[in-house]
């Protein structure tokens, strides 16, 4: 658990975890904002010193310094933060003056809550919620940064007072063992998920509707005693039915018109040594999701392009 002797700084526990959660919940169609901020941030323009509004921000390969200054307004402001895919975010405070006794306060969140939901769940993400939710207020920085466990980040803000504001520090690290993504953009070349022989579920969202075409699969077949190497030679078929004696490995997709897990659909789910070549998704949102029980090198390669089916 996260402490500090900052009597003005408060941290998220878990019994505090609900209400200040609560207190924080952004309006609905948060997903449509955040495409449409997204897409209006044109390759090659620089984000990375700025003055942030209280409005929702994507930021998307652009680290920097971010800074708030309230003109008086006592609303809910959320910035969004995105890095490369296969990159962590490190947040440090360069600057606070949030006031705790006007209800001011400043949470890092491990990841986004976009219309009520969470990416990633609770149950793909390593830490519990109660970690992955940071509340600040007062005037004294806090000097350990926060590193999140994936590409995305989150930071929600109330500043009540006139003048009162913050700044932070952001940075993209690379991350050599990437499992949670959010992906951006319509298409991407080849991706790899891997468990590296781990117990962890890893989800690979897009907040776009896709088309999954598959390059490689190898899941629940290679066991950890065996050397793995990708390209081996194994049986090429697939299967449905992937619950074995050391428990579930397979992969999943799912479409749905959120980035959390109760308004998505499974389309399909399998395991073994291939995959069907080509997958379409609909809806709003498309998902890949590989759970690994930690008894196999599981691996997924696939690319990701526009799908040209609607949401039904």
């Amino acid at each position: 658990m996260y402490t500090t002797h900052n009597k003005d700084v408060l941290i998220v526990s878990l019994l505090l975890y609900l209400p200040v959660r609560l207190a924080f919940l952004l309006p609905t169609s948060t997903l449509t904002v955040v495409k449409r901020e997204f897409d209006s941030i044109q390759p090659g323009t620089s984000l990375q010193d700025e003055y942030i509004s209280c409005e929702e921000h994507l930021l998307h390969n652009f680290p920097g310094t971010k800074t708030y200054i309230s003109y008086g307004e006592a609303r809910l402001c959320s910035l969004f933060i995105a890095a490369p895919i296969d990159h962590v975010i490190l947040i440090e405070f360069v600057y606070l003056n949030v006031r705790c006794e006007e209800n001011g306060a400043v949470v890092l969140i491990d990841g986004w809550e976009l219309d009520n939901e969470l990416f990633p769940s609770d149950v793909d993400h390593p830490d519990p919620l109660a970690l992955r939710y940071l509340t600040y207020c007062g005037k004294e920085v806090d000097p350990q940064a926060y590193t999140t466990k994936q590409n995305v980040a989150q930071v929600q803000f109330v500043v009540p007072e006139l003048g009162g504001g913050f700044s932070i520090s952001v940075n993209f690290l690379h991350n050599d063992k990437p499992c949670n993504m959010m992906l951006l953009t319509n298409t991407y070349d080849m991706i790899s998920l891997r468990n590296f022989g781990l117990k962890r579920n890893c989800t690979v969202m897009s907040i776009y509707p896709q088309r999954f075409i598959f390059g490689y699969i190898n899941v629940g077949k290679k066991v950890n005693s065996t050397p793995y190497q990708l390209g081996q030679k194994s049986r090429k078929r697939i299967e449905t039915k992937c619950h074995g004696r050391y428990g579930t490995d397979r992969v999943q997709l799912f479409e749905g018109e959120n980035v959390g897990s109760s308004r998505r659909r499974l389309v399909i789910g399998f395991c073994g040594s291939n995959a069907p070549r080509m997958m379409s998704l609909q809806c709003h949102s498309s998902t890949l999701r590989m759970e690994s029980s930690g008894h196999f090198y599981n691996v997924v390669k696939f690319a990701v392009l526009p799908s040209e089916d609607q949401c039904k």
